[in-house]
């Protein structure tokens, strides 16, 4: 006896299918989800090295200028100018510093910078033109007028270095905050989405039981009592799909049997 196969008789095939197709599915979205804030965290990380570099520089820059101060100071107070080529050298080094950081920073702080090398070639050249000419002369008056302007030189470039150097720390800190967020997205996302997968889970192992091990723990106490000779109890249209196909081509055989 040949039965007829249809569509429905492929019900568990299609529900297993769905099933694990939704879970594997909601897997993969979870992966990515997951993904992308992790690649966001890495590239704020990166961010933050990078402003910490450039944060390091301006900083060196701003005790750099300091240094140089009070170096021309004990210059003026020694009234030797032998050292005057050290001061070219250290404005050549400042100008190439601050053009490696140019590179690095934001493009609000440029300008800041440009200033910063500004004032700071500013007061190299108060430092040459006035201030030692006055020391070597002894002449104070002109050496106290000359120094307030190097000192006024100094401290605008240095405020200037401090004031990038703030921008920084604003920015990394600002960093830090997105990298957090993007931290706190993907645990929420991990855990909404590790609890979303357990509960379809939970969900299609009730659903596999109901259409699939209670009508085969029915089928196989169908075959326990025909092994026992009872042949007039047919299965019937047990459980759906596949199974249903098994209760039938069970019957069909009991009835066979009965008839021979």
């Amino acid at each position: 006896m040949k039965l007829p196969w249809r569509d429905e008789d492929r019900a568990i095939s299609a529900q297993l299918a769905l099933g694990y197709g939704t879970i594997a599915t909601l897997a993969v979205v979870l992966s990515l989800a997951l993904l992308l804030p992790l690649l966001r965290v890495g590239s704020t990380l990166d961010e933050v090295r990078e402003d910490a570099r450039s944060m390091r520089e301006s900083l060196s820059l701003s005790l750099s200028i300091r240094e140089h101060y009070v170096h021309e100071a004990r210059t003026v107070i020694e009234r030797d100018d032998r050292q005057v080529a050290h001061h070219e050298r250290w404005l050549e080094l400042l100008r190439e510093r601050t053009a490696r950081l140019q590179a690095r920073v934001p493009a609000s702080e440029r300008q800041r910078l440009d200033v910063l090398v500004e004032e700071s070639t500013a007061l190299d050249r108060v430092f040459r033109d006035r201030v030692l000419p006055a020391a070597l002369a002894n002449d104070h008056a002109e050496l106290r007028d000359a120094h307030r302007a190097a000192e006024a030189h100094t401290r605008r470039a240095t405020d200037t270095a401090d004031a990038v150097v703030r921008s920084l720390e604003r920015r990394m800190e600002r960093a830090r905050q997105r990298a957090q967020e993007a931290t706190r997205f993907a645990m929420l996302a991990g855990f909404a989405g590790a609890f979303t997968i357990l509960l379809l889970a939970v969900l299609f192992s009730i659903r596999l039981r109901g259409a699939i091990f209670v009508p085969l723990g029915q089928l196989a106490e169908a075959v326990r009592r025909f092994g026992h000779g009872g042949l007039d109890a047919p299965v019937g249209d047990l459980g759906r799909g596949e199974i249903r196909i098994v209760a039938r081509a069970f019957d069909a055989m009991a009835e066979q049997l009965r008839e021979r």
